[in-house]
């Protein structure tokens, strides 16, 4: 799977290549994405921090097997993200 994010219309400011059998690569691409793309909102109750992200670790994770799923395997383009 290849993860990118542009900074502008052409000019791409970050890109992760993820590799792995189907069965890690849900785990291993939230990761990556959590870790260096999408950008939580911290709040705290009392001392304990909450994160908050724009997308439930659910959902994402169903977004990312569907892709894994449904991806046409008789041509060498990798999943984009």
């Amino acid at each position: 799977m290849k993860i990118g994010q542009f900074a502008n219309d052409t000019d791409l400011a970050y890109q992760h290549e993820v590799h792995g059998s189907l069965i890690s690569l849900p785990g291993k691409v939230m990761d990556v994405i959590y870790l260096n793309y999408f950008k939580g909102i911290v709040s705290y109750n009392g001392i304990q921090r909450i994160e908050t992200h724009p997308v439930p670790h659910a959902a994402f994770r169903e977004a990312i097997t569907n892709a894994i799923v449904h991806r046409d395997y008789g041509t060498d383009m990798p999943i984009q993200i």
